[in-house]
């Protein structure tokens, strides 16, 4: 029969086993190893490296609680798959406000970030890279959450030719950019809210693949960034985009409503061809599109939620505000935007995943609840010939990889058979 007393020692007994089933790491991980759950939480007591050709995987949740001014350095490869009612979390332990963040040191090391359903919080910078390039994906997020951190990804890469590919996850609550220095981005699927200065930057060495995401609540700009944007909703930004001094990104099929500058319009070395900013739709912005500098920026096929001209001028300053800067020109359109996504590819599934796209050296074709077996791919030129196309070995997560390094500039088409089904998919080669 328990009595009060027994209770409590029975209490007491299973508060000492659970404080006991905590795990403190400090040092090197010089093995193979697996965080399991049983023996979560982890807490990083000091400065922990993981070396180069080994790996730490991650068991679905797991919580790996940092003290402060504490981070982990990724020399070998960090995988952990978390699951929908079971994450992984990488978060500040217990009293402390900040720590120092993993920092992926692939400078002289093949090291690899991938995660699936993960929520990392709370620290300087989550993911800082140093990177002299890599044809591979370096990091690989999808179905993850980043709250209340100063920086998600900070980046230093001397060759900018490495991937972050993001799909399907939450930038929330960040106080300095979600991305900043970055590499090679590709972003799908994906929500930015709440943060104070801006989600992402590169400069002109890079490309960013932006399609379907979310930006809302940014002090400066939400984008700064060279490469293609699309079907995303840009809303109460201070910037929405800022094209840059140098590069005329693809800007397509997208929201902007309720931003003090839907575009903010630089292109210092030469007009914007016709075709990089069209079949937007401008909304009760203070400026749909700002000038800056002399160039001349042109933006036909868009539409402004209004046919009335003086109501589109009153949302444009150019030349005719300053003369300084030059002209935008446009020919407003009634209906017809956002652009439907047949305008650009005919695409008639969601299974099949290809990235980067542009590229520089070759793509990955992801499959989604399919057997890759079961699949026919064929490359076709700009001129319509058929290719042979160069694949290699099936890659992690179901990913076949096409080697286009030997292939001229210009547009490509996969043509994917599934049964009886084809499916076209136009690829950018740089």
């Amino acid at each position: 029969m328990l009595t009060k007393k027994n209770i409590s020692f029975y209490m007491v007994l299973l508060f000492g086993l659970h404080a006991r089933s905590q795990t403190n790491i400090s040092g090197t991980i010089n093995t193979n190893t697996i965080w399991t759950k049983l023996n979560s939480p982890y807490i990083v007591t000091a400065n922990t490296v993981l070396l180069p050709n080994v790996v730490l995987d991650i068991q679905p949740g797991v919580e790996v609680r940092f003290n402060s001014n504490v981070q982990l350095m990724i020399r070998g490869i960090l995988t952990g798959k978390g699951n929908k009612n079971d994450s992984i979390k990488f978060v500040a332990n217990n009293g402390v406000v900040q720590w120092n963040g993993v920092f992926v040191d692939n400078s002289s090391y093949n090291a690899k970030v991938s995660f699936k359903y993960f929520l990392g919080s709370n620290a300087y910078s989550l993911f800082k890279v140093a990177s002299v390039g890599s044809n591979d994906t370096l990091m690989k997020f999808l179905n993850c959450s980043f709250n209340y951190n100063h920086s998600v990804f900070e980046e230093y890469d001397g060759v900018k030719t490495h991937m972050v590919y993001v799909d399907s996850c939450l930038f929330a609550n960040t106080s300095y950019y979600c991305n900043i220095g970055a590499s090679n981005n590709i972003i799908k699927n994906s929500k930015f809210t709440g943060n104070s200065y801006r989600a992402l930057y590169n400069n002109t060495t890079q490309n960013t693949v932006i399609d379907n995401c979310e930006f809302t609540g940014f002090s400066d700009a939400a984008l700064l960034v060279n490469g293609i944007i699309t079907n995303s909703k840009f809303h109460n930004n201070y910037i929405a985009v800022a094209t840059m001094s140098d590069n005329s990104p693809v800007i397509t099929g997208n929201s902007f409503y309720d931003n003090n500058i839907g575009i903010h319009a630089w292109n210092y070395f030469g007009v914007n061809p016709s075709t990089q900013i069209n079949y937007n739709e401008f909304c009760n912005n203070t400026y749909a599109i700002k000038k800056v500098y002399s160039v001349d920026t042109s933006v036909p096929n868009n539409c402004w939620c209004t046919t009335d001209n003086s109501q589109i001028d009153a949302t444009i300053y150019d030349f005719f505000d300053a003369p300084s800067l030059g002209i935008v020109n446009y020919l407003p359109k009634s209906s017809g935007c956002p652009i439907p996504a047949s305008v650009n590819e005919i695409d008639f599934s969601d299974r099949i995943n290809v990235f980067p796209n542009p590229t520089k050296n070759g793509i990955y074709i992801g499959f989604k609840q399919l057997n890759f077996n079961d699949v026919d791919i064929e490359l076709i030129n700009p001129i319509g010939e058929f290719l042979t196309p160069n694949f290699s070995e099936l890659v992690a997560d179901d990913n076949l990889f096409l080697n286009m390094t030997s292939l001229a500039s210009g547009i490509y088409y996969l043509q994917i058979a599934v049964g009886n089904k084809k499916i076209m998919k136009k690829v950018v080669k740089l």
